[in-house]
């Protein structure tokens, strides 16, 4: 008869920790946050390589943008670094290893993909540079002929400095 009274309530209680009311909401906010998270780490190293900003945001939107099924038989995802680490906890060694595995894949696939439109974006603009035709070889000759011979005031030098992004191929 214990076993009548308790029923209820355990089933109430898996209702409540599978699904809430707000659940697109709450994801809606983890993601926005985790982009925030991913924009802060890139403006902190805004002047390193590119491949030193791309890994660590990566590795953020990897760890955190994961999700997979909290618990068997359940409906509803989170994140899966999370339920990672309650695999840890609990002692599930094998499903901890296959949940990193995991994370690891799509941080590895997150990163090449990223690292190869890099270095798409930077051919291309190598190549328009020295694939200009002569006319427009020859007008830039005469703007900097026409610049270098009106000396900007010291003041109006230094405001108009831009800082030059590193790329690679620099330390050649």
């Amino acid at each position: 008869m214990i076993n009548d009274s308790t029923e209820p309530m355990k089933l109430e209680a898996e209702t409540v920790i599978t699904t809430f009311e707000n659940y697109g909401e709450a994801w809606g906010l983890y993601i926005g946050l985790t982009l925030l998270l991913a924009g802060l780490v890139w403006f902190s190293f805004r002047k390193q390589h590119f491949l030193l900003k791309w890994l660590l945001t990566s590795i953020v939107l990897a760890g955190a943008l994961c999700f997979g099924h909290p618990a068997e038989d359940v409906e509803t995802y989170s994140p899966l670094i999370l339920n990672t680490m309650v695999e840890l906890f609990d002692g599930n060694k094998e499903q901890f290893f296959s949940d990193i595995q995991f994370i690891a894949m799509i941080w590895g696939i997150l990163f090449l993909f990223g690292t190869a439109v890099w270095l798409l974006i930077c051919y291309l603009r190598k190549g328009n540079k020295e694939g200009a035709p002569a006319k427009q070889k020859e007008n830039r000759r005469v703007e900097q002929k026409e610049s270098t011979q009106e000396e900007p005031k010291v003041s109006e030098r230094s405001s108009e400095k831009k800082p030059i992004e590193p790329t690679i191929g620099d330390d050649v």
